[in-house]
């Protein structure tokens, strides 16, 4: 016995998926102007036009007064910097730019530097909750309030930085420089595989923003999840309506076309603006 053949549909067109997204986004984010909504020019023409490749120009200028763009360097974090940084990743990082040994081959593994530290976990205080410093020789290390008690919940491994690399011996060579340069002071090291990915300002805009609107989806789902799980119906609507705005975000960023960001070529084709930095000494701190 054969199925029965369905009828075949047309494909919807551009139009209808754009009209059908635009349906969605007005019934489950109705605050946002969208594109032919009454307002939306003006909001758009009153809003600050944002320019995240302007950078904050602390390299300051070059002879003939032309900005040089960021240094990059310690305690410079605008979008250019934290965008160089992150660019540093896709490469293998093993070898020094000083003495033209930097290896530049596409990122497969990491090295993630790691120290094991005491964390805590906290309870409300009740009957035979008592605070476990108070008359301890650990009194000055105590957290505990009038509510809440706070236990050590053991060592836990926590990453201070991580360096990319294009295969496990690469990877080694970046861990024996650490060792070099810090002797057994320094924290513990593992290797793991480790894929790239993209910056957000490598991307088209609107390619950014479905990934940014997809993850925020996922996550308002998460909570609205654990919120139902937990017997929570406080602000189980408000949950619902931010994941539904999430995913009509998503749909509507999904529409768009995947256009180059303006500007891109003018930015990067030609030389980095910035000075070339040296690689980094370990920062004191965890990432």
């Amino acid at each position: 016995m054969t199925s029965p053949e369905l009828p075949l549909t047309a494909r919807p067109t551009r139009d209808e998926i754009r009209k059908a997204a635009w349906t969605l986004m007005h019934a489950w984010h109705p605050g946002l102007l969208l594109s032919g909504d009454p307002g939306y020019a003006e909001a758009r023409a009153d809003g600050e036009e944002y320019d995240p490749f302007g950078g904050c120009d602390c390299a300051g200028t070059d002879e003939y007064g032309e900005s040089r763009g960021c240094n990059c360097g310690d305690g410079c974090s605008c979008d250019s910097c934290s965008h160089y940084a992150h660019l540093r990743h896709k490469t293998c990082q093993a070898g020094a730019v000083s003495i033209g040994t930097r290896c530049t081959r596409e990122t497969s593994y990491r090295v993630v530097a790691y120290r094991m530290q005491h964390d805590h976990l906290s309870g409300p205080r009740g009957e035979g909750q008592a605070c476990p410093h108070e008359g301890g020789q650990q009194q000055d290390a105590c957290h505990c309030t009038e509510r809440s008690v706070f236990y050590e919940s053991g060592l836990h491994p926590v990453t201070y930085w991580t360096r990319s690399a294009c295969s496990v011996p690469c990877a080694q060579q970046i861990i024996a420089g650490a060792h070099a340069a810090r002797g057994d002071n320094g924290p513990q090291y593992y290797i793991e595989r480790w894929s790239y990915e993209p910056h957000d300002l490598d991307l088209p805009e609107q390619l950014a923003r479905l990934r940014t609107h997809t993850r925020m989806a996922r996550d308002r789902t998460g909570y609205l999840v654990n919120a139902l799980a937990q017997g929570r119906d406080a602000g189980i609507e408000l949950r619902l309506q931010a994941a539904r705005e999430s995913v009509a975000l998503a749909a509507w960023s999904a529409v768009a076309p995947l256009n180059p960001r303006e500007g891109d070529e003018d930015v990067w084709a030609d030389e980095v603006r910035w000075p070339v930095q040296e690689e980094p000494s370990e920062p004191d701190g965890p990432e």
